[in-house]
């Protein structure tokens, strides 16, 4: 962590991550962590098939529909300096013979999105495509993909008060910069962005991301101002056991998932033999 006496949902989640079926018993579990604070899907990490399609949510000057976010293009840059022969034993000498291989993406990321009408009915599609544009980057189509649900304030709002009743999920997805959740959630913007992670890992609904792909709801998890150290509900209030269990609940749905690919791709390795990764 940048401020040593916090930590985020990596500590649960690689606690109780598993190696992927078929590893070998020397394998170890690296966890890449990239991170920035204050960051948008819809600009910062926008990926480049949202760079590359129209997109009626988002306008300049706000936001640049036809360039790649600076921080996906970090992030992926991050990871691959991992990937090259001799890099990971710079950093932990003792793994000099191994290999890295990437094995997972776990997404964890909504409120500033959710600051905006335009970027929280854009978060779905930017959410599909960065799933889709990851896996393609690192040469993975069956990468499994964890998304966190932005369960910020818990259950303090499910959208029932919603009007129009379709305007979130009706025919026209213009509607949905008009919705109105009076109340606790004047424009529905933190519900919508709960709603577009589920819709999001839906294959039903996006039969293209084909498999391996799980939102974990987090709203469970939040406690309340005077469970916590802080109030700040855009951090989860900083309360530890919110953060380490919502890590958990990832680590979980990463393992099944693992299961899934291994078993839709039967990945067997077909000489008989294991090399020792890290994955």
């Amino acid at each position: 962590s940048a401020r040593g006496e916090f930590f985020g949902p990596e500590l649960g989640f690689g606690f109780n991550l598993e190696l992927p079926p078929g590893s070998s018993k020397n394998d170890k579990i690296l966890l890449v962590k990239t991170a920035w604070g204050g960051k948008d899907l819809a600009q910062d990490f926008r990926p480049p098939s949202s760079a590359q399609k129209f997109d009626p949510f988002c306008w300049l000057p706000e936001c640049d529909p036809f360039s790649v976010g600076h921080y996906y293009n970090v992030m992926l840059q991050d990871i691959n300096k991992l990937l090259q022969p001799g890099v990971l034993s710079t950093i932990y000498p003792q793994y000099t013979d191994m290999a890295v291989d990437v094995a997972g993406f776990g997404w964890f990321q909504g409120w500033n999105d959710g600051c905006s009408v335009n970027y929280t009915a854009a978060y779905e599609t930017n959410l599909v495509n960065l799933i889709q544009d990851m896996r393609y980057a690192l040469r993975k189509p069956s990468l499994p993909v964890v998304v966190g649900v932005s369960g910020f304030e818990g259950w303090r709002d499910n959208g029932q008060g919603r009007h129009p009743p379709n305007c979130w999920d009706g025919p026209n997805i213009m509607d949905r910069i008009h919705c109105d959740c009076s109340g606790l959630d004047r424009d529905c913007r933190r519900i919508d962005i709960m709603l577009s992670q589920l819709a999001a890992s839906n294959l039903t609904k996006h039969p293209e991301l084909q498999c391996c792909v799980e939102a974990i709801e987090t709203r469970d998890f939040f406690r309340p101002v005077e469970f916590s150290p802080m109030d700040q509900g855009y951090h989860f209030n900083h309360n530890a056991e919110t953060h380490y269990l919502i890590g958990k609940a990832m680590a979980k749905g990463m393992n099944r998932l693992q299961e899934a690919s291994v078993s839709r791709h039967n990945s067997k390795r077909s000489d008989g033999q294991s090399t020792d990764s890290m994955r």
